[in-house]
């Protein structure tokens, strides 16, 4: 997930009022808020569950940013009605966003993606397989080239060649 130009270009061009979309489901908004906190653009209440953020945590505003809640695969189609847009990952691959572009790449939090299968499944060639082509050289290097930019998981490494 990243911070994306949207009207403005650069993020010493904030000022008083811009406004920021981001995804307005539960999980995501809370990541975008969080790296917002990040930026030093809002603040969150102490103390909350930070999978839980919503804009309701919002304790400190110091540049009053207008929130757009939207739809996540809108976010980037808002960039041209916007001052910038938090966009994940997959949405900004998607549109040809490359990440190279985000402005501030969120940190890395304990949001992981996890991949499940029955433990009666765990051994069977389909499970198997998956997983080998996840961890192989040929996907890792696929990787690097489609992502640039991506903050890969920790422990696994895309190969740059």
């Amino acid at each position: 997930m990243g911070l994306y130009a949207g009207k403005l270009n650069t993020l010493s061009a904030l000022k008083e009022g811009s406004t920021v979309a981001l995804p307005n489901d539960p999980s995501n908004q809370a990541r975008a808020l969080l790296m917002l906190q990040d930026m030093g653009w809002l603040k969150l209440k102490e103390g909350i569950n930070p999978l839980k953020a919503s804009e309701f945590d919002v304790v400190g505003n110091p540049h009053n940013l207008k929130l757009v809640l939207l739809e996540a695969a809108q976010l980037p189609r808002s960039r041209e009605d916007v001052d910038f847009t938090v966009i994940n990952g997959n949405y900004a691959a998607s549109s040809g966003i490359p990440f190279t572009e985000g402005l501030f790449l969120e940190r890395s939090y304990d949001f992981i993606n996890w991949v499940v299968v029955r433990s009666g499944d765990a051994d069977t060639p389909f499970a198997k397989d998956v997983a080998a082509a996840y961890n192989s050289a040929a996907f890792k290097a696929y990787a690097a080239k489609r992502f640039v930019g991506y903050k890969y998981p920790q422990g696994w490494q895309a190969n740059q060649g």
